[in-house]
């Protein structure tokens, strides 16, 4: 059973402006919320975006799930990156 569904989108260089956190609306899929990602991309971030079905929305601990899977992909993205990343949510 797939509780989230969260991407990870990677900059082509070594020292991004930011790491962007992008949260999709209710029906949003990623083919969707991944054009918003690469508009960040071309300015030089990274992202993180996840999305969520109806489902997800309606019981709270799929929707954490949800949330503490984006956190934990958005650290580990952090950590490889040089310490002043801004991280922007």
């Amino acid at each position: 059973q797939k509780m989230c569904n969260v991407r990870v989108t990677r900059c082509d260089s070594s020292a991004p402006s930011a790491v962007v956190m992008l949260f999709g609306w209710l029906g949003a899929t990623h083919s969707q919320l991944k054009e918003y990602s690469m508009l960040y991309h071309d300015g030089g971030a990274c992202t993180v975006r996840a999305t969520a079905s109806m489902l997800d929305t309606m019981r709270t601990p799929r929707l954490l799930a949800t949330g503490l899977a984006m956190l934990r992909a958005a650290a580990a993205l952090l950590a490889s990156l040089p310490p002043c990343t801004p991280l922007v949510v």
